[in-house]
């Protein structure tokens, strides 16, 4: 289960992307999701700091890096369905 914080920030992700709210199977599959990344980004901080920091701007510095790239992850596997990209 999500807690408060990160429910609203994903329906908020699901929102942007898909204009609407995740289900509750998305929410524990995206939430077991965060939760494997953050501990893998925790074990390997350099590896987040990689992630964030690709593209034309480099993430602020006052950003926890492992948590931005956990959600970097789950908002990629979002954008990454079929349904993000084909809409009815």
């Amino acid at each position: 289960m999500l807690v408060k914080e990160k429910r609203e920030r994903l329906d908020h992700i699901f929102i942007i992307a898909l204009n609407r709210s995740p289900s509750e199977e998305e929410r524990k599959e995206l939430g077991e999701l965060f939760t494997y990344a953050k501990s893998d980004f925790q074990k390997n901080p350099d590896s987040a700091k990689a992630l964030i920091n690709v593209g034309l701007s480099l993430a602020p510095e006052n950003l926890d890096a492992v948590e931005l790239a956990s959600w970097t992850t789950v908002t990629r596997a979002i954008l990454n369905l079929s349904e993000t990209t084909t809409r009815n």
